[in-house]
């Protein structure tokens, strides 16, 4: 004689032996019942009950239940068209849709994968050493980008931006970087190209290129401006300041770079400015070229100075102008004049002059 117990999911289970003792043997309800419940009329307690028995079919349900009962809790709140959630076995998958909506916290310890848009509502912490962003463009709201936020001592960190170029094979190391940064060990802001990949906290300015910085219509070699320039201070500048108007209100200490010249000369734009002293020993001549040679702009001083015993004389060539009284020599040694671009191709000369 045999029962069927259904198994723990539900289906058809296994024909379990309910039979008394043979007819032949005395009747005994202990037997009986040790043969119904743990599948061997002897169970003694020391030997395994038989796997095929309402024992062993009741603890297996038992340990499921207490699987289940220990395991964490999840829930999972969606609709129909936001979540999908399929199971195999004791595992489940959860099917996110494109556009995920995190507002509270999301701790992952793996990778994150998003097919679409990721928005996250609260703050988004990355603890890695390295964050790579493969992305075309980069939008921050907040007008403030904050560096260094740990920097807490003494500055001890180049801050600033890098950018890779010019590499040599899939090998980053062999970049070179170009950038704008803050430089700690001379405290000066530099915009520079050609230095090797930086290291987390330094970068080697050796054989650096410093870049033009252009802001509109000031540049870090020539400044040009077109309305005042007002400085309560000092401006120091290696290359050339043009304005309409330099306004100064303290001292003026103006030094006039002097070039000597052995030879017979013609101007260049290096010249405006500076004072070209003629060192010769016979008659020479300065010469002032047209603009389709070397276009100075209009305003531009060259002073020439005599120096040596030679006579200097002033001349323009084919194409420019170049007016003076009572003539256009130099009068003796030492004497000087300052020659005036006064329009295109027309030039004068002011100074100690004889005919």
């Amino acid at each position: 004689m045999s029962q069927l117990i259904s198994n723990a999911a539900g289906g058809q289970g296994t024909d379990f032996n309910t039979r008394i003792p043979e007819l032949s043997d005395t009747a005994n309800i202990v037997e009986a019942f040790k043969l119904y419940h743990y599948g061997l009329d002897n169970y003694n307690g020391e030997t395994a009950p038989s796997e095929d028995s309402v024992y062993s079919h009741i603890k297996y349900l038992d340990g499921r239940v207490g699987d289940l009962e220990s395991a964490p809790s999840v829930t999972i709140v969606g609709t129909t068209d936001e979540i999908e959630v399929s199971s195999v076995g004791s595992s489940f998958t959860v099917g996110l849709p494109n556009n995920i909506l995190v507002s509270g916290s999301a701790n992952i310890s793996g990778d994150l994968l998003v097919g679409n848009d990721l928005t996250i509502i609260g703050d988004f912490t990355v603890s890695g050493s390295t964050t790579f962003l493969n992305t075309q463009n980069l939008k921050v709201t907040d007008p403030l980008i904050y560096l260094a936020t740990e920097q807490y001592e003494t500055d001890i960190l180049d801050v600033g931006f890098t950018s890779a170029y010019g590499t040599t094979g899939m090998n980053e190391l062999t970049h070179k970087h170009r950038g704008l940064a803050y430089d700690v060990t001379d405290s000066k802001w530099k915009l520079f190209s050609n230095v090797a990949h930086p290291e987390d906290n330094f970068i080697d300015y050796t054989g650096a290129n410093y870049d033009t910085l252009k802001l509109g219509t000031l540049e870090s070699v020539t400044v040009t401006n077109s309305g005042n320039i007002t400085n309560s201070g000092n401006i120091t500048n290696s290359g050339t300041i043009t304005t309409a108007n330099l306004v100064i209100t303290g001292d003026f200490d103006h030094r006039i770079n002097i070039v000597s010249k052995t030879a017979n000369h013609t101007i260049v734009l290096g010249d405006v400015g500076e004072i070209v002293q003629m060192n010769l020993a016979g008659a020479n001549t300065l010469t002032i070229p047209a603009d389709a040679t070397t276009n100075f702009p209009v305003g531009s001083q060259v002073v020439v100075l005599q120096i040596g015993a030679g006579q200097t004389t002033i001349a323009a060539a084919a194409g420019a102008t170049v007016n003076g009284t009572p003539g256009l020599k130099l009068r003796a040694q030492w004497s000087s004049a300052t020659l005036v671009k006064r329009a295109a191709n027309v030039w004068v000369a002011i100074g100690d002059l004889v005919a």
